[in-house]
């Protein structure tokens, strides 16, 4: 990606990150089994890094939906 780092100034690029990130919701006692691999942005200088869901669309489709559904009945309920 190239970009600088917001630390130091120095180039950031992309790196490997060996793992995965799960959805946990505050209102649920478990992870949502909605997953997505990271992605990561580090500075070649300090070190500092940024890690990233590679597809965040995997991890909150269902808020989308729900935000989309509830749009719905709210245009439903007002009279023109």
């Amino acid at each position: 990606m190239s970009t600088n780092c917001p630390k130091c100034g120095g180039i950031v690029d992309d790196a490997v990150v060996s793992g995965i990130v799960s959805l946990k919701r505050s209102r649920t006692p478990m992870a949502t089994g909605k997953v997505s691999a990271l992605r990561a942005e580090v500075c070649t200088v300090c070190g500092y890094a940024e890690l990233y869901a590679a597809k965040p669309e995997r991890l909150f489709s269902d808020y989308v939906a729900e935000a989309k559904s509830q749009a719905k009945k709210k245009g439903k309920g007002k009279k023109g």
